[in-house]
């Protein structure tokens, strides 16, 4: 579809939906510009096409009579009541989601958008921070450019750190779905070099995204069951430890992403963290320090107060 005809359609359904009373065909060409070009003829094919085009995408346009004195004349009609979602009515908790969900998203066009379909909800009613920071995967500035890579079918190349050896190699991957769990970014792919399905953490891609001009050739696989394949995530063999923090209510959504279970009182949130870096824990912990108590292990209250008097000399 052309974008003068796609301009067209959007102006015939303002049209539309601005009317108090049923339009004629002559009207709607008076008020959508292109319909004024050419003969008579033209117009109604034009018209014709693009009634039917509304239509097939679920616009219920009707024809219907304008009055009851004036039965012989109809025009077209599209009854809003029966085409536009119906205001909603959002509870708190409701407005409160809509507006942590608006925030995830820290890429600058994504954020717009994003924020936008959530003010027209009615959930900005709610300033940012009214609520928790909610941005997933903090800094995964990668995530809109791979999900352009793979609704373009483009590769892609990148620098990856490798949890294991924790060597950093040139990777090139056709990338098939882009995967959220435990709060980190996955990325599911095939790897050319290895030949085979791979999946790579994005806080681990430590360069820039680079989108080729080559198109991918493998498909991900039919019966390639992703369920399965984020359960095995959580399966790593692996030494795991567990921490056990006290929040404050409405607080540290970076700590809730990761949490295996939350225990709620009057007056604070207990959670239950896996975790296998403790570096990385340390960081998320120290991030929101003033919302947080340690419970176990006994020496978590001392490492995190160890590694924010490191990071204080270190930018001192």
């Amino acid at each position: 579809m052309t974008a003068a005809r796609t301009e067209r359609l959007m102006d015939v359904l303002f049209v539309l939906l601005n009317a108090s009373t049923p339009i004629t065909r002559e009207q709607i060409r008076q008020r959508v510009p292109g319909y004024d070009q050419g003969s008579d003829e033209a117009f109604q094919r034009m018209f014709e096409r693009d009634k039917d085009a509304l239509r097939d995408m679920g616009v219920p346009i009707e024809l219907k009579n304008f009055d009851a004195v004036h039965d012989d004349v109809q025009g077209y009609w599209l009854d809003r009541k029966t085409w536009l979602l119906p205001d909603l009515k959002l509870t708190a908790d409701e407005r409160l989601m809509i507006t942590l969900a608006a925030s995830a998203w820290e890429d600058q066009q994504l954020t717009s958008v994003a924020r936008e379909a959530a003010h027209r909800m009615g959930s900005m009613a709610l300033r940012p921070h009214d609520g928790p920071d909610m941005r997933i995967g903090v800094g995964q500035t990668k995530v809109a450019e791979l999900f352009d890579a793979i609704t373009n079918k483009r590769v892609v190349t990148f620098a990856y750190e490798s949890k294991s050896s924790q060597t950093v190699s040139d990777r090139v991957v056709e990338p098939w779905r882009l995967l959220l769990t435990g709060g980190a970014w996955y990325l599911v792919g095939f790897d050319e070099e290895r030949e085979a399905l791979r999946t790579f953490r994005l806080s681990r891609i430590v360069s820039a995204i680079s989108v080729t001009n080559r198109s991918c050739v493998h498909d991900m696989p039919d019966d390639l069951d992703l369920a399965e394949l984020v359960q095995s995530w959580s399966e790593i063999p692996g030494a795991k430890s567990t921490a056990v923090v006290r929040i404050d209510p409405g607080t540290c959504s970076n700590l809730r992403l990761r949490a295996k279970s939350v225990e709620s009182t009057d007056t604070y949130d207990e959670l239950t963290i896996e975790f296998g870096h403790k570096g990385r824990l340390l960081r998320e912990v120290a991030a929101v320090c003033q919302y947080v108590q340690s419970v176990s292990p006994s020496e978590l209250n001392a490492d995190i107060a160890n590694y924010i008097r490191q990071a204080i000399a270190v930018n001192s």
